[in-house]
């Protein structure tokens, strides 16, 4: 399915993505999507900006690594992530405090770049673990 105002680079890059039950850097990407037009991992980059602009892949910072959105197409939103620390499984959620506390951020006059929150997470398929550690 082409994706509209995508390039054939970015199109190769997103079903990379897709495919991939792992979050994935970009140098990984970089060697399962070797092409022809794709050949250095500064074109993957470019590729990757343009997917976040538009809110088709997410970068977890936690991992340097990339994976799908899995909300609504196009629609701007700040995901959060669960990471099991085993498998390495990531799952995207969202809150609505998270998006009221950045609201309440803006108010003063700041415009809010990022918004990090952290915790540690054993993901239960694989570790039977029950137990979360927040830390904010």
């Amino acid at each position: 399915m082409r994706q509209s105002n995508l390039s054939a680079n970015d199109e190769r890059i997103l079903e990379v993505l897709r495919r991939s039950t792992q979050p994935l850097s970009a140098h990984a990407i970089l060697a399962e999507a070797r092409a022809p037009q794709i050949r250095a991992a500064m074109q993957v980059y470019r590729s990757l900006a343009k997917l976040e602009r538009r809110d088709l892949v997410h970068r977890v910072e936690a991992l340097s690594a990339y994976v799908t959105c899995t909300g609504d197409e196009g629609e701007r939103h700040r995901p959060g992530f669960s990471i099991c620390r085993s498998c390495g499984t990531v799952a995207e959620f969202e809150d609505e405090r998270v998006t009221r506390i950045a609201a309440q951020a803006a108010e003063p006059g700041f415009a809010v770049e990022d918004c990090r929150w952290r915790y540690s997470a054993a993901a239960l398929l694989a570790s039977g673990a029950r137990t979360r550690t927040v830390a904010a």
